[in-house]
């Protein structure tokens, strides 16, 4: 997948002045990626960063990469997979894009 820094929450002045507004409201405070995924409340994020910039899933997962294919302008409309294979398999996708159906095997 190539080099990803993941970090712990930076805290900026501004995201000091959001956890004191939602401290205010009444929001818990709690970790994304911990225990309070469902618990509502508000959070700081932790995001991948290259050179101190975010990255965006593309840059991030599949530039660097030859063996994938992106689509923009796509809809999924149905994962295809092989539930004979255990575990089950991911066999492809069907995709409308522009008013056309296609089909992308995995």
């Amino acid at each position: 997948m190539g080099r990803q820094t993941v970090i712990s929450p930076y805290v900026s002045k501004y995201g000091e002045i959001f956890h004191e507004a939602a401290n205010e409201q009444g929001l818990k405070f709690r970790d994304l990626v911990g225990d309070g995924q469902d618990a509502g409340g508000a959070c700081y994020t932790r995001v991948t960063l290259d050179g101190g910039w975010r990255m965006g899933t593309y840059r991030a997962f599949a530039e660097r990469k030859k063996d994938i294919r992106v689509v923009t302008f796509a809809k999924v409309e149905k994962v295809i997979v092989n539930a004979k294979e255990d575990p089950v398999q991911t066999e492809g996708v069907k995709v409308q894009r522009f008013g056309k159906t296609y089909y992308y095997k995995v």
